[in-house]
């Protein structure tokens, strides 16, 4: 799966934060999947400027990522709650989008 900056910042905020041993395995394995590395900051002038990223919208480039069925289901599992909970926005709804 092709993973922008911006979805791949908003996974990493839609990951649950807590739950069981599996959960928190699965949920590091995401993580270290998608998270910035230096190397990629670097090369795509990316600060946080408050709490927000910026970064130069001509350098960033999608990557792939493969995730496990397992992963998946955790993601999907995840955004379904922010659905039934009204809880999702425009950002997590692209992910919604993206994972559905």
């Amino acid at each position: 799966m092709k993973l922008s900056l911006e979805n791949r910042l908003i996974l990493t905020d839609v990951l649950p934060k807590e739950g069981n041993y599996a959960t928190m395995l699965l949920r590091e394995d995401v993580l270290s999947k998608v998270k910035l590395t230096q190397d990629e900051m670097t090369k795509w002038d990316v600060s946080l400027e408050g709490n927000n990223f910026t970064w130069d919208e001509k350098k960033v480039e999608e990557i792939e990522v493969v995730f496990t069925e397992a992963e998946i289901g955790m993601i999907k599992k995840r955004l379904s709650e922010l659905d039934s909970t009204s809880m999702l926005n425009p950002n997590t709804t692209k992910l919604y989008k993206l994972f559905n």
